[in-house]
């Protein structure tokens, strides 16, 4: 479910793209590698939260919607983890519960740890 949701983001915010900017020849990396500044081009999404301000104005950013179909991609495992701790709690699983648990914990300290909440 989560990667036909992502990769329908990814096809779409692409098709949305490709239809008003249009693909203009190569992509310059340099930006990337190199920031003037250090600063990053506004298309450059460095955080979630850039993410989902840059899908907020009324004429969203299309490469935004890429952005969020692989944060999508991202989250699904984590989501499932946390579902998994869940019904394992419920089940009264303490073995199972105990390793999802840690799982968990490691996912999202990795998520935080990388600047992703930020």
């Amino acid at each position: 479910m989560g990667g036909t949701l992502s990769l329908t983001l990814v096809l779409l915010g692409l098709g949305i793209y490709a239809g008003t900017e249009g693909l203009q020849g190569p992509i310059d990396i340099e930006p990337l590698v190199n920031p003037h500044g250090g600063t990053f081009p506004p298309h450059i999404f460095m955080s979630v939260s850039q993410v989902f301000r840059s899908l907020l104005p009324f004429s969203a950013d299309p490469l935004a919607l890429v952005a969020l179909g692989l944060v999508v991609l991202l989250s699904t495992p984590v989501l499932g983890v946390a579902l998994a701790t869940l019904v394992f709690f419920r089940q009264r699983d303490r073995k199972y519960s105990l390793i999802a648990t840690i799982v968990l914990a490691m996912l999202l300290l990795s998520f935080f740890l990388a600047g992703g909440g930020a």
